[in-house]
């Protein structure tokens, strides 16, 4: 949909349009508070654009497993809320690389780094998952993650495959987050997140964190 400006004031409306909200109309525009009054035609107009962008941004939420009437989960690939999660500073450039690589929200990274090992670098599980994303041994080495505890090339193999799993599920996030903890195999057998309390406590967790 084009949208033409074609004064001051009608870009000072669309601003206030997108920060706002839309305005009432009004009968005239020859007032001094000319600043939040609009024509008809062009108030339909920016209403229409404002509906558009409503349904689209509802869609991507959607899209990615987060609540639509939220106004939060979507953002862009930053630093932010790391403190309290507690992200130890020398991990953060390998988040933010492996975010800004794989195109996974750099939050989403740190709370199942956050859930998995509580950042711990020599972290190893009773089933065998090592490092700071907890890799099983073959997820790693088909990732081509050499040394699982490096903290660098575990977090963006971690990145990587939760990429693949994001993309597998068309962006559902609690889906690619069970596939992660309890593998592809049992979300296609049970046809979503397995009835596996560990699974269900792990997709709870993260999510909720994710979305608030």
């Amino acid at each position: 949909m084009r949208i033409s400006i074609q004064s001051g004031t009608e870009y000072q409306y669309l601003t206030q349009v997108m920060s706002i909200g839309t305005p009432k109309a009004t009968e005239s525009t020859n007032t001094t508070d000319s600043s939040t009054r609009i024509s008809d035609d062009n108030l339909a107009m920016l209403e229409s654009f404002q509906k558009v962008l409503n349904d689209y941004i509802a869609k991507e939420r959607a899209a990615r497993g987060l609540s639509v009437g939220s106004t939060d989960g979507i953002r862009n690939t930053s630093t932010a809320s790391t403190e309290d999660l507690g992200v130890p500073e020398d991990l953060v450039p390998y988040f933010e690389e492996a975010a800004a690589t794989y195109g996974v929200d750099i939050r989403l990274l740190e709370l199942v780094a956050k859930r998995e090992s509580n950042f711990h670098s020599d972290a190893v599980s009773s089933a065998g998952a090592m490092g700071i994303m907890q890799l099983m041994p073959a997820t790693a080495e088909g990732l081509g993650v050499e040394n699982p505890f490096d903290a660098r090339e575990n977090i963006l193999g971690g990145a990587k495959y939760i990429a693949d799993k994001l993309k597998q599920y068309n962006g559902n996030v609690s889906l690619a987050l069970a596939a992660y903890n309890a593998g592809s195999g049992n979300v296609a057998k049970y046809g979503g997140i397995p009835p596996f309390t560990e699974t269900q406590n792990y997709v709870a967790w993260i999510t909720e964190r994710y979305n608030a």
